[in-house]
């Protein structure tokens, strides 16, 4: 809703870190946490990173509080 990122299909996890770097630059706390959020996924995904209950909880939070415009 706050037009932080454009959604493209060929865009990666990277890229929407460095645009929402660039758009949020009064708070950089938001694209820290994207960044560190997209971190833990990652690990998981590509990895081979156990992902349980606690990190999937935490990057849910992580996001919730994203949306909600709570960098810090």
């Amino acid at each position: 809703g706050r037009e932080w990122v454009r959604l493209a299909r060929h865009k990666t996890n990277r890229d929407y870190a460095a645009e929402l770097a660039r758009r949020v630059r009064r708070d950089p706390g938001v694209a820290e946490r994207f960044a560190d959020a997209c971190l833990t996924f990652e690990r998981a995904w590509y990895g081979n990173h156990p992902a349980g209950p606690g990190e999937v909880d935490r990057i849910r939070a992580e996001i919730r509080r994203l949306q909600e415009g709570d960098g810090s």
